[in-house]
């Protein structure tokens, strides 16, 4: 910057905002300000002190313009963006903006690619195509047992034979979520406090309470054919009952089970002899 007096003060004015420059580096033909881009975006003045006037006088008028930093790397698409749990090997295409290569013409080797949380959950990316100059086919192995939100990106690629990496939010996500019950029908099922299981028939004995486990959906979406919403039964008589399942978006019959009354014959019958040695 010309036209300032040696060894003055610099600084920047917009509206009502002041920021002094720190570091002000003369020589004979021009001066060197340094500053940091953390201003307000917008134009700004540029003024010296007059230390023979004591007063700041304006060199220029907007002299100063602060642009918007570009936007960084991000991933503008990425299908599916929400799976299962224990998906096991899926496809994702995922499309990346502003990463300033094109993945046709320059990436030349893959390092790393992959996308966890703060639980340590993660997904790992291979390839497997180009699909354009800024959309990758990848693939990962899914085992992940719980549902739970991954949007921690690590990225490491070759371009051009130079080493390029970037990580973080990349304002995308997987979301892996539980399967839905109706899909999975009966496996998850299992009853406590029953005496026998015979596939769908259930054996309890007279006037029991049988509760059902149906970890790890929530037993909320429940609810047996007589309209209790509650994991609990009470078995009065034998009967046939019906367990469904619903949520916001689905309803299904999980199964039909028959409660039958465990017979007495069925028992075995012991008896204790107390101890007479004292």
């Amino acid at each position: 910057m010309s036209g300032l007096p040696y060894f003055t003060d610099v600084r920047f004015s917009s509206d009502s905002n002041i920021v002094l420059v720190d570091n002000v580096y003369f020589d004979e033909n021009e001066t060197l300000l340094e500053i940091y881009t953390n201003f307000n975006v917008g134009f700004w003045d540029v003024e010296y002190y007059d230390y023979e006037t004591n007063i700041w006088t304006t060199l220029m008028i907007d002299g100063l313009e602060i642009q918007p930093s570009p936007p960084g790397p991000s991933i503008s698409n990425i299908s599916p963006s929400q799976i299962s749990t224990n998906s096991g090997y899926t496809e994702f295409e995922i499309t990346f903006s502003n990463i300033g290569f094109s993945f046709q013409n320059e990436i030349t080797d893959w390092y790393s690619f992959y996308v966890n949380n703060t639980n340590g959950q993660e997904l790992e990316f291979n390839p497997i195509s180009i699909v354009n100059d800024s959309t990758i086919l990848v693939f990962s192995e899914n085992y992940i047992e719980n549902s739970t939100l991954l949007n921690n990106w690590y990225v490491e690629f070759g371009v051009d034979w130079n080493y390029i990496s970037f990580s973080g939010n990349l304002n995308s996500k997987i979301e892996i979520n539980l399967p839905s019950a109706c899909n999975v029908a009966n496996d998850f099922i299992s009853f406590n406090d029953i005496f026998s299981e015979n596939g769908d028939t259930i054996r309890v004995c007279e006037n029991s309470t049988v509760s059902i486990n149906t970890y790890p959906y929530s037993i909320s979406n429940f609810y047996w054919d007589n309209n209790s919403y509650s994991n609990i039964l009470s078995v009065q008589s034998e009967q046939s009952r019906v367990l469904f399942y619903g949520d916001d978006d689905t309803t299904c019959e999980i199964n039909s089970y028959e409660f039958e009354f465990i017979e007495l014959d069925d028992v075995a019958i012991t008896s204790i002899t107390p101890n007479t040695c004292f």
